[in-house]
């Protein structure tokens, strides 16, 4: 997974949040593949965990990992590196959440909130029937704003939206930008540069490591 890159669909969406017309991303994918396009830790919702986030267990700094030197390292799996926070010396966690398990409150919030706030809610390549992230583009369209789906399948939304389309997220992203005449570069890996800012509303800080850092 560590050597999978980002696709054209990401790295549109990481020119729109640049951009300020989208205003926030909730993914459900463990994946990293919209941190690693450039998007903003601020403006992404990881309701699932982020293979390359770690959390304090004593003072619950989220740690971010350089996907290149994950990649220098030859992966991340199985490894010691990336476990002792360099703030209090504590433990560091992975993020995962699998089926059972609690969604990280934070992230749940921030995306209830950015549900709740925006004016079209765009639903790129999934088949909305896990709970809670299938239920939160409700929010926008019962509160007056639009709902777009995109994915192969149909799903029990589509209903809903008002615009459904059954076709891949980037030939349908390549449509929108095309439109809006807004070029997207493309992903490469000698330029991947990742951005680890504030989270809204976090208390504890976010920091990289392993860009130069002691790892």
């Amino acid at each position: 997974m560590d050597f999978v890159s980002p696709t054209y669909c990401h790295m549109a969406l990481t020119e729109l949040t640049r951009r300020r017309i989208i205003k926030s991303i909730v993914s459900t994918n463990l994946d990293g593949l919209h941190y690693r396009s450039g998007t903003p830790i601020s403006v992404l919702s990881e309701l699932h965990g982020n293979r390359y986030k770690r959390q304090c267990e004593n003072c619950d700094a989220l740690v971010y990992i350089d996907p290149k030197k994950v990649r220098e390292l030859g992966g991340i799996n199985g490894r010691n590196d990336f476990r002792i926070c360099r703030n209090c010396g504590g433990q560091l966690s992975g993020t995962g959440v699998g089926f059972g398990q609690d969604l990280p409150q934070h992230e749940y919030d921030l995306a209830i909130e950015s549900g709740r706030d925006c004016d079209l809610a765009l639903v790129l390549g999934t088949s909305m029937r896990v709970s809670p992230a299938c239920n939160m583009p409700e929010t926008s369209y019962k509160n007056g704003g639009d709902l777009c789906i995109v994915n192969l399948q149909k799903t029990p939304y589509d209903k809903y939206a008002r615009i459904a389309s059954h076709c891949e997220t980037d030939v349908f992203m390549r449509l929108v930008m095309g439109f809006l005449d807004i070029a997207v570069d493309e992903y490469s890996f000698d330029s991947e540069t990742v951005v680890v800012d504030n989270k809204p509303g976090y208390d504890s800080e976010c920091y990289l490591v392993g860009n130069g850092d002691d790892i």
